[in-house]
């Protein structure tokens, strides 16, 4: 009999799913050329172990292993230990992973086509992992690269990711030992004696005794693990607000003010000085101009601790309203006011004197003065009358009412048979014709 190639290892459910179990006993089989159903689930039967065995016993029950076929037993313990999950679920977890701080981008990669297996994506599996690696590499400089390819594919993304990712380890380790070259130069200029501590020194070649310039902690800086984050003071990522550049360099413009033969010495000394850099004097030198900024921002507190709202937004902008609607004391008036041309309404116009019953009331008595000395005219058809004449001629002419089209108006036809429509007020009582009319009569 022939040595057998390799071993059957019993299953261990917390080492492998059954899925690659199986894959291992089938390149077992394929190696020693058992290609016999019995001979098979014989081996599956004596190599599987006694645990899986003893559960194998009591999924058939009250049937027997040895009734079944070798696909079978690998049917049943395959639905016991590997059921099929949630398409929904898996395509969930699938789109919602990301690459995580540290992590490498070929681990990142075999985590998602893990999660891949059952999402069914088919032939558009290529496609959706190459959109998943771009939307979640967690890492803004491949992303611009990646974003840029015009025919990018899930090779190519990977490819390029990868080779970023190496390209930056190795600028990492050549900075660090350049760092560590340079500061043993600087010591021995400086005289002083080198000692050679070990612990100072990682495996890399980094230097592990200087202070983080992310976080002032006592590591080295690709290792903080706020490398990531956004810094609360400059909106800046890659440190925290504690190890910010720019708020020390604030705090240091901030001196009191020494009056002005003080101010006019300090002027003379930073202009004798040569240690002082341009870039760091950005503050203004006038002491005027730093007591009203800081009394604008007093002030602009002391409005966001008045004012009332669930959020910061809320409060800033009710803050700004009542400040705009407040009368400025040189002006009279407030700074919308100005902008605007008219007063901005606030809710302290809801306790003024309401003059909208004053005006009805003055209304009602101009109508009943103005009832008791008018007199109610009615036109009813075929009443002589003038009409006014808009055209050439007598600015009265006479004619005839034909009809009334509304309380005030009525159409009136002219001695030469044309029709005009007239306002009641452009219409005046005929009783008499005089000669002249007859003669404009004549005339039309």
């Amino acid at each position: 009999m022939a040595a057998l190639v390799g071993t059957v290892s019993p299953f261990d459910c917390e080492l492998q799913s059954w899925d690659e179990y199986i894959e291992v006993l089938d390149y077992f089989f394929q190696a020693n050329e058992i290609t016999d159903a019995g001979k098979r689930k014989a081996v599956l039967l004596s190599g599987v172990g006694a645990s899986t065995y003893s559960l194998l016993r009591s999924l058939l029950c009250p049937m027997t292993p040895a009734e079944k076929t070798y696909q079978e037993l690998v049917v049943v313990l395959k639905a016991h230990y590997n059921p099929k999950p949630s398409e929904i679920v898996q395509r969930y977890k699938f789109n919602s992973r990301t690459r995580h701080t540290g992590e490498k981008v070929a681990d990142y990669v075999a985590e998602l086509k893990k999660l891949a297996q059952y999402c069914e994506y088919g032939p558009t599996l290529p496609q959706m992992l190459r959109d998943r690696l771009v939307c979640g590499v967690n890492d803004d400089r491949m992303q611009r690269r990646l974003l840029s390819e015009v025919d990018l594919t899930f090779e190519k993304a990977l490819t390029m990711c990868l080779a970023m990712e190496s390209a930056d380890r190795n600028i990492k380790d050549l900075q660090g030992f350049s760092g560590d070259e340079e500061s043993q130069s600087q010591r021995s200029h400086q005289g002083q004696s080198v000692v050679h501590n070990v612990g100072a020194v990682d495996k890399r070649g980094w230097k592990t005794d200087y202070e983080c310039f992310r976080c002032k902690g006592n590591h080295a800086p690709h290792e903080c693990k706020f490398i990531n984050e956004l810094c609360h003071h400059c909106q800046k990522r890659g440190h925290i607000k504690r190890a910010c550049k720019s708020k020390h360099v604030m705090q240091s413009h901030k001196t009191p003010f020494q009056g002005l033969r003080g101010e006019r010495k300090g002027k003379e000394k930073a202009g004798r000085s040569h240690l002082v850099k341009e870039e760091d004097v950005s503050e203004t030198e006038d002491a005027a101009s730093n007591g009203l900024a800081e009394r604008a921002v007093q002030t602009f507190k002391g409005l966001i601790k008045k004012s009332s709202g669930d959020s910061i937004e809320v409060k800033m902008a009710r803050a700004l309203f009542s400040y705009r609607i407040t009368p400025q004391s040189t002006t009279g008036k407030s700074p919308a006011e100005l902008l605007c041309g008219r007063k901005l309404r606030s809710t302290l116009d809801l306790i003024h004197p309401d003059f909208k019953g004053q005006v009805q009331e003055k209304q009602v008595k101009q109508k009943l003065y103005h009832d008791q000395h008018a007199k109610e005219r009615h036109l009813r058809e075929g009443d002589k009358v003038y009409t006014r004449n808009f055209g050439v001629g007598p600015s009265w002419i006479p004619g005839t009412v034909q009809k009334q089209t509304g309380p005030v108006s009525c159409t009136v036809a002219l001695g030469n048979g044309q029709i005009v429509r007239r306002h009641i007020d452009q219409v005046r009582n005929r009783h008499v014709a005089y000669p002249e009319d007859l003669q404009s009569l004549a005339d039309h």
